[in-house]
């Protein structure tokens, strides 16, 4: 009986009533790495050249599914999909590689079944005439949770469990990936996480007969994830070499499978434009901004705004320093609908970055600082809207508010109910486990906001690195 309470409990726990498409109960950015919906901003497979990916299961009770979904670089054209199943504490990994003359990815892992066997994964990605397949980003969608008891849970039983469903009805935040850029000529390789974000909640059974992107089959609709994803600017650094910064658009969608350019599915790119356009402050160690070059003709010719053409958006460096740092703004304004009717609106960019970085020491993949745009839902303006699934609102203001108190986060002992506080974000250990729940001091990306934080003497501002930590 004790058992059967147990697994009752432990199921409910998953299951989510209702549709999560409320302005306190919606898809947002997770702090700690884990989620039910990865993204990775860029893959590439060339001469010599193959990215991995992994995705690790940290729930130590509930198998997953997911849907994994390759996209091209300029007009998210789908390449592939196929499911992956994990047991609890499983991982999986999978490498997109150029190989006799087409772009593949291959897999001896047992979390992936081609039809016939398991761990003999070997698929090609599709290849179409207005877009490219060597470049490209990836998503991951949880098809489903599924409460079969602690490892080792078979592949074939999870398999089966997912093929019996109608649909979905339970949730696991749990899930966290990397990739690793594999230089296999020079011997070097860069790595970086996966962005993740928590309580997407899939809400229909997917199969890979039928598209799946970003705001369909979900308990958010597109216009709740570009809010989440809604950024004012990004600051890439640059320590002693080259940087390209990668700007994905995950939400754009502009293309189907006939390379016929249709209305972009994003609300923000149909209330913007389809190349969205920033302005580029760059600034040396010394604090100088770069000033433009005099105009040596008349009339001084007009140059074209920076722009963002493709889905992802792979961009040169600005050369006024070898050391410094870029800010890269964005000045637009978005109106749009909840999946609940709520009227959403936001500033900047729905996207994902990356800093390519190269320099004497080798090459590395860096997640830029950003601001996060506030986010007005039903009139009320949430500051935390994209960290946060139970934000508390505010009057307004980029990159947080401040408090009067301060939360103990001491007393949250696992990663679920620190999260639950907007206020605190979980420490983990180089695996991603959870150690300890510290202040959210790392949700301000501006020296003001994060000195002035809480009650102003519990987070301090790092200058080298422009970033706000716990004192």
């Amino acid at each position: 009986m004790k058992k059967l309470l147990v697994a009752i409990l432990l199921t409910l726990a998953m299951v989510v009533s209702g549709f999560a498409n409320t302005c306190t109960n919606h898809v947002y950015q997770s702090s700690d790495g884990k989620g039910d919906l990865l993204i990775w901003p860029v893959y590439y497979a060339g001469s010599g050249v193959e990215t991995r990916i992994s995705m690790v299961n940290t729930d130590p009770t509930n198998s997953v599914v997911y849907k994994v979904v390759f996209r091209s670089h300029g007009t998210s054209i789908e390449l592939l999909d196929f499911f992956v199943y994990l047991s609890p504490h499983d991982t999986v990994d999978f490498t997109v590689k150029y190989s006799n003359g087409k772009y593949v990815v291959e897999s001896t892992d047992d979390s992936i079944y081609d039809g016939s066997n398991w761990g003999k994964f070997s698929a090609e990605l599709k290849t179409y005439s207005c877009d490219s397949s060597d470049l490209g980003y990836i998503e991951a969608f949880q098809a489903g949770a599924f409460s079969l008891g602690a490892s080792p849970v078979t592949k074939s039983n999870i398999k089966a469990a997912f093929d019996a469903a109608t649909g979905v009805t339970a949730y696991s935040n749990l899930t966290a990936g990397k990739a690793e850029m594999i230089f296999n000529n020079d011997n070097e390789y860069a790595s970086y996480n996966a962005y993740a974000f928590k309580d997407y909640q899939v809400n229909a059974k997917l199969s890979v007969s039928v598209e799946t992107f970003l705001g369909s089959n979900a308990n958010n609709n597109l216009a709740e994830v570009e809010a989440a994803m809604a950024k004012t600017n990004f600051d890439f650094y640059n320590f002693e070499g080259s940087i390209y910064p990668i700007i994905t658009l995950p939400t754009k969608l502009i293309a189907d499978k006939n390379c016929t350019s249709t209305t972009p599915r994003g609300p923000f790119f149909t209330a913007n434009t389809t190349s969205p356009t920033y302005t580029v402050n760059a600034y040396d160690t010394q604090e100088n901004t770069k000033v433009s070059k005099a105009c040596s003709v008349s009339p001084c010719p007009t140059s074209s705004p920076n722009s963002l053409s493709d889905e992802l958006n792979v961009l040169s460096e600005d050369t006024f320093a070898t050391k410094g740092w870029e800010d890269f703004s964005f000045a637009q304004t978005t109106t749009s609908t909840a999946l609940d009717g709520s009227a959403l609106s936001y500033n900047g960019i729905p996207a994902l970055a990356l800093n390519f970085v190269i320099d004497s020491k080798g090459i590395a993949f860096i997640k830029p600082s950003f601001t996060p745009s506030p986010v007005t839902c039903a009139g009320t303006v949430y500051n935390n809207y994209y960290s946060s699934a139970s934000a508390a609102s505010s009057s307004g203001g980029s990159g947080g508010g401040s408090s009067t108190t301060v939360t103990d986060c001491s007393q949250y002992t696992d990663a679920t109910s620190c999260a639950a506080n907007s206020d605190c974000t979980a420490s983990t250990d180089f695996f991603g486990n959870f150690q300890k729940c510290i202040l959210n001091c790392g949700q301000y990306t501006s020296q003001t906001n994060c000195e002035a934080a809480f009650d102003g003497n519990s987070c301090s501002w790092n200058s080298t690195f422009g970033t706000c930590g716990v004192k």
